[in-house]
Formats: structure tokens, C-alpha cells, sequence
């Protein structure tokens, strides 16, 4: 169409053009009639592609929650087994004298909904095992029901171009000469940081 312009061919071209220096001493550019926008078009990715899943069922302060409920339970199991040990003189199996590392192993399996070598004998003790299995319980079934529904969910992460310079993505874009010459001399940082980091081809085109 320049061509044409320039050879006196045609008075009057309409497409977009982009203003260049070398077209400015050839033709005249009418102002913008309409709005033109370049987008990039996807499929919301599902959640478990932008997250990590497992961290999600629960917010930060709920998992600060339950390793201090494990922990001070366990501290509460051991300070029980010492007093009943001193009080009772009981054996607990083969361990003569529980210790911590009994004590973290018997949390450890509790917290897996296991069981454990060292059963309590006191009725404090046998009360703290039971309710942290049911509380525990609970907060697995939460997670799991939380899980599945999260593996399904899509991801709304993705709103911006420096989300999708970030993402996994790929990205490509519509062969043509406006594609080509708008991302070959973009400046601004992050569409250039797409057109070189997502789609440019090794041999730089």
C-alpha cells in the first residue's frame, strides 16, 4: 500500500500502520478512526499449574496452628509419661524410661494416624492421644475434601503481562508483518522480555 502512495497509484490507504520515521517523509497519517489492541488469547490453566496444591487447603496461620498443636501436645504426652512413671513406677513395653525421642516418634505416628509402641496407661495421657487423633482426623479429612476440589479448580492467577512472562506458558503469536515488527523493536521491558524469553526462535526470528 506505501508503494501504491508513493507511485501515485492511490490517494487515500486505510490499515494500521505503525509511524515510522522513514513513512513520515512519504505519506501523511490520518489520526487513530478505531481502537486497536493486540491480546494474547489462552486457556485458563488448571491451579495445580501455577501452585503448589499441597499448601493450599490451608492458610499460613492454620498450618502454624497445627505443628504447635503437635508440638505442645507431644510436650503434654511426655510431661504426663514422666509423672505417671515417677507416680506409678509402670513400664511402658520394652522402654523402662520414655524420652523425647519415644515421645516424637509417638506424636509422629499420631499425627499419621498411626499407632505406637508406647501406649499411655494414665487416663490424662489416654485423653490427650484420643483427642489429638480426632482432631487430627478432621484436619485430614478437610485436607483431602480441599484437595480434590483445588486439583479441579482453574488458575485466575494470570492476569497481566508480567503474570504470563512469569507463568509456565508458552506463547506464541500470529505470523505477520505487524507481529513481527511490533515485537522486533518493542522497548518496553516486559513485552520484550515475552517476544525474547517465550518466542523467539533460536535462529532469532
Amino acid at each position: 500500500m506505501i508503494g501504491e502512495l508513493q507511485s501515485d497509484l492511490a490517494d487515500l490507504g486505510g490499515t494500521a500502520l505503525f509511524l515510522t520515521a522513514d513513512r513520515i517523509k512519504e505519506i501523511d497519517y490520518l489520526s487513530m478512526t478505531t481502537q486497536s489492541r493486540v491480546k494474547f488469547i489462552f486457556r485458563s490453566p488448571k491451579l495445580s499449574f501455577t501452585d503448589n496444591v499441597f499448601l493450599l487447603p490451608f492458610s499460613a496461620s492454620v498450618w502454624i496452628c497445627i505443628i504447635s498443636f503437635i508440638v505442645i501436645s507431644g510436650v503434654l504426652l511426655l510431661i504426663i509419661m514422666k509423672v505417671e512413671l515417677r507416680c506409678t513406677n509402670v513400664r511402658y513395653g520394652n522402654v523402662i524410661r520414655p524420652n523425647v525421642m519415644d515421645t516424637v516418634m509417638n506424636m509422629f505416628g499420631t499425627s499419621c494416624q498411626q499407632g505406637s509402641y508406647l501406649e499411655p496407661k494414665s487416663l490424662p495421657a489416654k485423653c490427650l492421644i484420643l483427642l489429638s487423633l480426632i482432631i487430627l482426623m478432621f484436619l485430614y479429612a478437610s485436607y483431602s475434601a480441599n484437595i480434590v476440589a483445588l486439583i479441579q479448580s482453574p488458575s485466575n492467577k494470570i492476569r497481566t503481562l508480567e503474570d504470563l512472562l512469569n507463568s509456565r506458558l508458552g506463547t506464541g503469536a500470529e505470523d505477520t508483518v505487524y507481529n513481527r515488527y511490533y515485537f522486533m523493536h518493542e522497548t518496553e521491558p516486559i513485552r520484550k522480555a515475552i517476544y525474547d524469553r517465550k518466542m523467539r526462535t533460536r535462529d532469532g526470528s
